[in-house]
Order: structure tokens, then C-alpha cells, then sequence
């Protein structure tokens, strides 16, 4: 099973780099495993400039894919 080894741990994944279902995957073991130890996972995702015009529909589609409610940060490229 993943686990943390620091205090805090990060995932950074953008959707136009394929990742975030991969990621998503796997986050809620990684993340569950983490609350156990009092650890925390930092997520980043991106939006790429191109998207602009569309970052809350990306971010939605970026937190379905990475099964999360919210992401720590987002970036826009």
C-alpha cells in the first residue's frame, strides 16, 4: 500500500499531460493512508493557456478525473 514519508507529500498532474485518471486512481488509497498518519498530500493540477476561457469547466473535469472535492493549488499556464 503508498504511503507518506514526510510530513507532507505532493501530486502534481495537469490534464493535458494524460495523468490525472492515473492519479486519480490511486489518490484516495495514497490520501487515506496519509490522514492515518497525520500526513498530508499537497495536490496541484494545471490549466493550460489555451483553456483560459474554460478553467472552471477544466477544473471540474481535472477534480472528476482525480476523484477529489479540491485541488491545494491551480495553476494557469
Amino acid at each position: 500500500m503508498p504511503s507518506c514519508t514526510r510530513a507532507t507529500d505532493s501530486l502534481t498532474t495537469r490534464l493535458l499531460m494524460g495523468t490525472e485518471v492515473e492519479a486519480g486512481q490511486g489518490t484516495m488509497t495514497v490520501i487515506a493512508s496519509c490522514t492515518a498518519t497525520g500526513a498530508h498530500i499537497f495536490v496541484t493540477t494545471k490549466v493550460w493557456g489555451t483553456y483560459h476561457d474554460r478553467v472552471t469547466a477544466v477544473l471540474d473535469i481535472s477534480l472528476a478525473n482525480l476523484e477529489l472535492d479540491y485541488v491545494d493549488l491551480l495553476l494557469i499556464h
